[in-house]
């Protein structure tokens, strides 16, 4: 047995099998380490309601010579592991019945069409759950079995209006069966490094499963220097930049669960969130469970995770965001965003408005970006060796189209896709797409969703 496998038998045994919480780690690795740092995962982004200006949103110019408009300009500091697609079509969902927006949700990730009275007819117009596998789903499937979770979902208010319905799942482990995101950054963290049930915390009062976790991870700690005093350089600074983070949610939901900061200095830095589905609380929310979710990727408790930004259709009233660099806004923001989408034909303080919207989600994007390239991994960043596809249910919103859909893509899941640039397609239906991410996570597949839309296989010019 050699001496690394050795070490790590010990620590794990030392620490009570719960090394979960630790990032790689080269000192603790079998020979394969190398492998195993670089091992890929996939991450899906949403954000509702898609565009009214696609100069603004899409890449202008082709190849690694593009631009990007100022709705999007908040990812440019990821330009050089960004692959933008253009031209990408959702043809599963032309001609779908009942309400657009919950046909796009159906159709987004499972890429294929649906009956649209199946389940759900109410004052949204009917429409019902997707009729089969999503694709974050089917990448679970082939390369999740070996992680304590096959998937994770985190989300952000995504059941605040109308619960469990299909405007507010996007995931599907199969036909008709929806795959629910944890709206809770409390029960999520409970969940993933807790051993107890996915269930949230009592406002107001302190969760006494974090105070069992925060002395677990002193435990640990204290092990791994007993067992291996001679961890590398490297994996110290690994190891101190892991903890820090898990130290920084633990701060954040203890501050949630008692309803207050738990010092002076994190006072201004982090808001008290008390009740998650609080509208004021949106923001904040989102940062949590994007902290959550980049600890559980590098904690290897899943290879799969994805972030739903509230809802299909979503009808939330963004009243936080700034309107201060807002050209032709006249004001703050007082129209639901779903509204806002629609106002078009004129209504130049309403095209104004989508596109600040767009940029704060971009925003969005870019803090749990930057939280994954912060993650060193050996040689990589947690970015590098994930794909992240940023995502929505429609392309052009005052008009639910479903051509020139959203289709960022964020990393190049360690080194197997070709990332820094834009590459402009001629209305290729989506299906390809997902070909091509499957191929990109080493999942074997010559057709997605639909079959009559997968003719030709992956896209060509992303997988190296």
């Amino acid at each position: 047995m050699n001496s690394s496998s050795s070490t790590r038998r010990k620590f794990l045994k030392a620490a009570g099998g719960i090394a979960v919480g630790l990032p790689f780690l080269e000192s603790l690795a079998p020979r394969r380490a190398s492998a195993a740092a670089g091992e890929s995962r996939f991450v899906v982004v949403f954000t509702p309601n898609g565009t009214d200006n696609f100069m603004e949103f899409m890449p202008q110019g082709t190849g690694a010579n593009f631009t990007l408009g100022r709705e999007t300009a908040p990812v440019l500091p990821f330009k050089s592991k960004l692959l933008a697609l253009s031209g990408v079509n959702m043809a599963s969902a032309e001609g779908g019945g009942g309400d657009q927006h919950g046909v796009g949700m159906g159709n987004m990730l499972t890429a294929k069409a649906f009956a649209n009275t199946i389940n759900v007819n109410d004052s949204e117009g009917a429409i019902g759950f997707a009729d089969s596998i999503s694709i974050d789903q089917e990448i679970a499937n082939g390369i999740g079995a070996g992680s304590p979770f096959k998937s994770l979902e985190f989300g952000v208010q995504t059941t605040v209006r109308m619960g469990s319905h299909p405007f507010s799942r996007m995931s599907y482990s199969g036909p008709q069966l929806p795959v629910s995101p944890e709206d809770s950054p409390l029960a999520a963290y409970n969940r993933l490094f807790g051993g107890i049930p996915s269930t949230p915390g009592m406002p107001g009062m302190l969760d006494e499963n974090l105070k069992r976790r925060h002395s677990v991870i002193d435990y640990v700690i204290k092990e791994f220097e007993r067992v291996n005093a001679t961890v590398s350089a490297d994996d110290k600074v690994r190891l101190d930049q892991h903890l820090s983070m898990l130290r920084n949610v633990e701060v954040r939901l203890q501050a949630s669960a008692t309803g207050g900061p738990v010092s002076c200095d994190q006072a201004a830095a982090y808001m008290p969130i008390s009740d998650y589905n609080l509208h004021e609380n949106f923001p904040a929310v989102g940062k949590q469970q994007s902290d959550l979710l980049v600890l559980a990727l590098s904690c290897g408790l899943t290879r799969v995770a994805s972030l739903q930004y509230s809802y299909a259709r979503s009808e939330e009233l963004l009243g936080w965001i700034s309107t201060a660099d807002c050209g032709g806004c006249g004001g703050p923001i007082t129209e639901i965003h779903h509204t806002l989408s629609h106002l078009q034909g004129g209504e130049a303080k309403a095209g104004a408005l989508m596109s600040t919207i767009n940029r704060w989600y971009a925003e969005q994007v870019a803090y749990l970006l930057g939280r994954m390239d912060a993650v060193n991994e050996g040689g990589a960043t947690l970015l590098d060796n994930s794909l992240a596809y940023w995502c929505s249910e429609v392309s052009y919103a005052a008009t639910h189209q479903f051509d020139n859909i959203r289709a960022f893509l964020f990393g190049t899941a360690g080194g197997k896709v070709r990332s820094g640039q834009h590459l402009a397609f001629n209305g290729d239906p989506h299906n390809r797409l997902y070909v091509t991410l499957l191929n990109a996570m080493g999942v074997p597949a010559t057709t997605f969703g639909d079959p009559a839309f997968s003719s030709g296989g992956a896209l060509p010019g992303i997988l190296v």
